[in-house]
């Protein structure tokens, strides 16, 4: 299966109940570039206490491949993961927001 692809990084998706739901560490890996999204989310959830009250809401566990095999992995789809971005220190957030719209058009 290919995955598009944001800032040479492959945003890992599946469909679900009819709406594109994107892995949450991809899009943070190709946003901020840091290699551990797992503590950079966690941080800035810390810090920003409606992300850290609505994150259940706003994410979903969803079934998508790894490596080695099939793991469940925190995902949004894109009207909830541009709320989340919206709490990211990320410059180029409108193009990011095109990209995400095309890709979920798609």
């Amino acid at each position: 299966m290919e995955f598009p692809k944001y800032n040479k990084v492959e945003i890992r998706r599946k469909k679900w109940r009819g709406k594109w739901y994107y892995a949450i560490k991809d899009i943070v890996k190709a946003l901020m570039d840091t290699p551990n999204t797992k503590g950079y989310l966690k941080d800035l959830r810390n810090r920003k206490p409606k992300l850290k009250k609505d994150w259940d809401k706003l994410t979903k566990q969803i079934l998508l491949p790894t490596n080695r095999y099939n793991q469940h992995v925190r995902s949004a789809h894109a009207e909830n993961l541009k709320k989340i971005v919206e709490f990211i220190p990320f410059k180029k957030k409108e193009e990011f927001f095109v990209w995400l719209d095309r890709v979920d058009h798609e």
